[in-house]
């Protein structure tokens, strides 16, 4: 019974062992299992962890792109306009230079034209000066001819005032001679009678 109960001691024993045994190698596979799924997880986020910084680097280099883009078309835009503003203060000052150019030329035109008009009128003084001159000379002339005449006309008339003067006094003279005579010629009658 000895033997027996020793037996039967070693084989519940062995098959303790056994189990034990049988449940150490399902713990220790269910452990390797357990570490390949962890593994597997970890390679996979790890995988998934690369694919997200992939994709946020490639959004990055977009963005950066975009934004290098965006700048390149803003300084593109700031240069056209600041060409465009070189270029409207170039025709501004081209045409206040032309307008300038104009004025000057408007400016001697009309200098030119008042000069010509003042020459004309100088001309124009002149000859009307010279007229002046002319017939203040044709004027003295014809007052010194006048006079001339009238002077000449005043000598005939007291030449033609003393020749009558002359003659009357002659005529006079003329007379009481004959007055004289018939006088003396009555007395001598007048005695020739007596």
């Amino acid at each position: 019974m000895l033997v027996k109960a020793t037996l039967v001691k070693a084989t519940l024993i062995k098959a303790i062992l056994v189990k034990v045994m049988l449940v150490k190698a399902m713990l220790v596979k269910a452990t390797l299992v357990k570490v390949k799924l962890v593994k597997a997880i970890l390679v996979k986020a790890m995988l998934v962890k690369v694919t997200l910084i992939k994709a946020i680097l490639v959004k990055v280099m977009l963005v950066k792109a975009m934004l290098v883009k965006a700048i390149l078309v803003k300084a593109m835009l700031v240069k056209a306009m600041l060409v465009k503003a070189i270029l409207v203060k170039a025709m501004l000052v081209k045409a206040t230079l032309v307008k300038a150019t104009l004025i000057k030329v408007i400016l001697v035109k009309v200098t030119l034209i008042k000069a010509t008009l003042i020459k004309a009128m100088l001309v124009k003084a002149m000859l009307v000066k010279a007229i002046l001159v002319k017939v203040t000379l044709v004027k003295a002339t014809l007052v010194k001819a006048i006079l001339v005449k009238v002077i000449l006309v005043k000598e005939t008339l007291v030449k033609a005032t003393l020749v009558k003067a002359t003659l009357v006094k002659a005529t006079l003279v003329k007379a009481m001679l004959v007055k004289a005579t018939l006088v003396k010629a009555t007395l001598v009658k007048a005695i020739l009678v007596k």
